[in-house]
């Protein structure tokens, strides 16, 4: 009878121990998953190729030029970076399925709204023209949206992880990076970068 009862409790606990730990390793992936963001960007391709791309050019870092592009807003009008020489700019890239990108939205219309002397351009990266605007409509915002559906430009800026904030500064200088979600002190960290 002990001999029974040592199996049937083998078979019963160890399952549950089983499912406890598949919990915890979850938990553990969506935290870490929280602190860096929602997922990575662009495919560099595989192998070789991929290793010589990631040397050919120097990631944007803090005291660097921001890497100059166009795109298209979701009036169908062209952005440039160099028409904001001489203002700051907070760059974000972003997507409407990521939870952390959608967080900071209120913020930036925020920002946007509150006067200060600073640009925001939220660049979407490679979804349809047609899903950010249903999004950005259905939530009123009215700060700059761009599109990256090649990617290209969150390329050129080296985005691994979304949602990603350069700031730059009046002369073109990139002045902070945050990687993730920021909150209203993080926002205010970045603002005050780029106004420096």
């Amino acid at each position: 009878m002990k001999g029974n009862m040592e199996r049937l409790s083998r078979l019963v606990f160890r399952p549950i121990q089983m499912i406890m730990l598949l919990a915890v390793l979850l938990l553990l992936t969506s935290i870490g998953t929280g602190i860096m963001g929602c997922a990575s960007v662009g495919d560099k391709g595989t192998g070789e190729e991929a290793e010589k791309e990631e040397f050919v050019e120097e990631a944007p870092r803090i005291g660097s030029k921001a890497p100059s592009f166009s795109l298209m807003d979701l009036n169908d009008n062209l952005h440039n970076l160099d028409n904001y020489a001489g203002k700051p700019v907070l760059i974000n890239f972003w997507t409407t399925w990521c939870p952390y990108c959608v967080v900071e939205m209120p913020l930036m219309q925020e920002l946007h709204e509150s006067g200060q002397d600073v640009a925001v351009i939220a660049i979407n990266v490679q979804e349809k023209k047609e899903d950010v605007e249903t999004f950005i409509d259905g939530e009123g915002y009215t700060f700059t949206v761009l599109l990256d559906e090649q990617a290209q430009v969150s390329g050129a800026y080296q985005v691994r992880g979304l949602p990603t904030t350069f700031a730059v500064d009046g002369t073109g200088t990139i002045t902070a990076i945050r990687v993730g979600a920021f909150d209203a002190e993080g926002l205010a960290a970045l603002v005050e970068s780029a106004l420096d």
